[in-house]
């Protein structure tokens, strides 16, 4: 059997050596139009402008999958499928020669490409760049001058960030402009802190707003709200399946975007596998499938479809939990699950908690702030979704990862044993903090909500701080009763008002919404995130000046 790949990163390299170690009489075949085979897609942005770590990303050859037997064409691309005579179309890059070859199989994996972006200029500017493979990472090294001294970069998803924070090392002037108010896929209370990170580091972002114009002779570039941007080069972060040679093929698509497959990753033609980027993935949570471009998904789908080509058992298409991380200026981000914006997509009833913590024992020099969000069924307790950002970020997501896909619920966190050492974590995790605070709210009767989902009229809205605090910074109309001077005195008289508490960061609050329950007040709301969530959503949210 002979078996063509369309495509040589993580699918398609993945499932040639696959496919030599289940069958190694299949002949294997895969066609590249990159100049090189198998590079970290992830590791790009840490490139620019580094020649050491550039030259890591990529091996220097095709001599790894050479000697196991596969036959790998760079610089050579597919530009036809013809179903019916099962070959493909073949152009060499170098040479300009063109050929047909057949198959018995076909794998598409040809990825993501990036976004053709409706911004007038645009295309008049020659210094416009994107980073999806290994030679636009070479180009924009290449490219890049001295001189060139302000970057301005569209999107503001992990690409686009991480590039952000590579330029911003080398003392470049950067500007991220991303249509959303999310950065990176947080929800908007999350990723106003991730927001804080970026501004705190010099990069200028703008949020909710996006590119109408690019004047390639004055450098300026124009958004919708009227704000002007000087540039000297612009890199684009957006990505779109890249389906281009499916046109004039019988193979269908999803929302018009996605190539449609079974559990085994066979598109309508069966004869035709897809993986990676070009497909959906279904969702551990939500079982609905979504676009989920990760390098583990694509691996997964790259291991699958060589075992189903084997004839091997197989379980089919894994689901998702999403779970990712990243790290700008050395702070740590990540998220599992589902976000607080999907769980209201699909009409799942949720609560949230977010509290602060230590990542280790504070009597340690050098004990570092963890915050995280986490989100729970509101009747089943079932555990949904969690963003977390600080240090051991990474080992809270692939905690909460695994227990989603244990379907455990919200109260089994209580009794998880971890590991505990005083250099490396509190005696009690995060996660048995969570439970806890989950339990109290439950026990008590009061529920915790953001701080700008406080209504503006006919509440009460407490400073549970000190004075001096309160002085400081408060969530909007506050008024300021610590915590230690409650009783019926200081209290409002009113037991049936609508009161929400918020200290600093939502622990002290927690303790007052409880004690407030015992003193008989009905309605009562703990503000999570406290003061500190509120102003760094007011920093990111209010309209900018320019």
């Amino acid at each position: 059997m002979k078996t063509i790949i369309i495509g040589g990163v993580a699918v398609g390299a993945t499932a040639a050596m696959k496919l030599r170690r289940n069958s190694p009489e299949n002949q294997v075949i895969l066609y590249e139009k990159g100049s090189v085979v198998s590079f970290s897609n992830c590791g790009l942005p840490y490139g620019i402008f580094n020649d050491e770590i550039s030259s890591k990303l990529a091996p220097k050859d095709t001599s790894k999958l050479t000697k196991a037997g596969i036959e790998a064409f760079v610089n050579h691309e597919v530009i036809e499928i013809n179903e019916k005579e099962k070959k493909v179309v073949v152009r060499n890059l170098i040479n300009g020669e063109i050929f047909e070859d057949n198959y018995d199989k076909l794998i598409l994996a040809m990825g993501a490409k990036s976004l053709n972006l409706p911004i007038e200029g645009l295309k008049n500017e020659e210094n416009v760049y994107s980073l999806r493979t290994y030679d636009d990472l070479k180009l924009i090294n290449k490219k890049i001058n001295n001189r060139m001294r302000n970057a301005l970069i569209i999107g503001a998803g992990f690409i686009g960030v991480e590039v952000a924070e590579t330029l911003v090392k080398n003392g470049l002037n950067v500007t991220i402009v991303e249509m959303s108010n999310n950065t990176t896929g947080f929800d908007i209370d999350f990723s106003s802190l991730v927001d804080d990170t970026l501004r705190n580091n010099g990069i200028d972002l703008i949020k909710g707003d996006s590119l109408s114009n690019v004047d390639s002779k004055r450098k300026i570039a124009t958004t919708n709200s009227g704000i002007e941007i000087k540039y000297d080069f612009i890199i684009t972060s957006g990505i779109k399946p890249n389906i281009d040679i499916l046109y004039g093929t019988s193979l269908e698509l999803e929302h018009n975007r996605f190539i449609k497959t079974n559990k085994y990753m066979q598109t309508s033609n069966n004869d035709i596998y897809a993986g990676g980027d070009l497909t959906l993935t279904p969702h551990l949570i939500t079982g609905e499938k979504s676009y989920q471009p990760y390098a583990l998904n694509a691996k997964n789908n790259g291991r699958l479809i060589a075992d189903h080509i084997s004839g091997l058992k197989t379980k089919g298409q894994f689901r998702s939990s999403g779970a990712s991380i990243y790290k700008v200026f050395g702070v740590p981000y990540g998220k599992a699950g589902i976000t607080e914006n999907e769980a209201k997509k699909y009409n799942i009833s949720h609560r949230i908690i977010m509290p602060t913590v230590n990542s280790s024992a504070s009597y340690l020099n050098g004990t570092k702030k963890l915050i995280f969000k986490l989100i729970f069924g509101s009747e089943d307790k079932k555990l949904l979704g969690i963003q977390a950002q600080g240090e051991h970020a990474d080992r809270l997501i692939d905690s909460f990862a695994v227990a989603i896909y244990s379907n455990l619920k919200i109260e089994d966190l209580e009794e998880m044993n971890f590991s505990y050492q005083p250099h490396f974590s509190t005696t009690l995790s995060p996660l048995n903090i969570a439970a806890q605070i989950a339990k109290k709210e439950d026990e008590e009767g009061f529920i915790s909500v953001c701080p700008f989902n406080i209504p503006k009229e006919e509440v009460i809205v407490i400073d549970v701080r000190s004075p001096e605090q309160h002085e400081k910074g408060n969530v909007r109309g506050s008024i300021n009763i610590p915590f230690n001077d409650f009783s019926e005195k200081t209290l409002p008289q009113n037991k049936k008002a609508n009161i929400y508490v918020h200290c600093n960061s939502g622990f002290t609050s927690t303790l007052a919404a409880a004690k407030l329950k015992k003193m008989g007040y009905k309605n009562v709301f703990n503000v999570y995130g406290g003061n500190n969530l509120y102003q760094s959503m007011y920093r990111n949210l209010k309209p900018k000046k320019r």
